[in-house]
């Protein structure tokens, strides 16, 4: 049998900046918390709300890597494409993009506190398109646009 992958914390083993503004796959989703009567109910104060399996490009290949979600909207979000919305594994893949970075000054010094995901539902094979330089849409406007979305509200920019 083949040794298991190593597993990196994105935040701890690897920084944040490695997948910020990046897409990433989610290959598996392990909440600790539940949504109940639209409210995050979550196990304890100390554990984050998920767990995060990503892929990507811009991470080296033959590990694990995990990212924490700590965020109730970021939780609530993924929630709801995995959890209410369902994804069809056949035919969909989950992208993740990470932005820690706010135009507003205040969200800046404050950024710590505020979601941080841009969660978006995608036909399958659309990551590998979106860092294949020879891959070119027959249509980008409609290439580009996910079958479904969720992010931090734009007010918050």
């Amino acid at each position: 049998m083949g040794e298991e992958p190593e597993t990196l914390f994105i935040g701890k083993d690897v920084p944040y900046k490695v997948i910020e503004g990046q897409l990433c796959k989610v290959i598996g989703f392990t909440p600790f918390a539940v949504i109940l009567d639209g409210e995050v109910k979550a196990a304890t104060k100390v554990m984050p709300y998920a767990l995060l399996s990503l892929e990507s490009p811009v991470l080296p290949k033959g590990k694990e890597y995990i990212l924490r979600i700590a965020h109730r909207i970021d939780f609530s979000h993924l929630w709801e494409a995995f959890k209410v919305r369902g994804i069809d594994n056949k035919k969909e893949e989950v992208l993740i993009a990470y932005v820690s970075s706010y135009r507003n000054i205040w969200l800046k010094l404050f950024s710590s506190v505020h979601p941080k995901l841009h969660v978006y539902i995608f036909p399958i094979g659309h990551l590998e398109q979106c860092y294949d330089r020879n891959f070119k849409p027959d249509n980008p406007n409609t290439w580009w646009g996910p079958i479904a979305e969720w992010g931090p509200p734009e007010d918050w920019h």
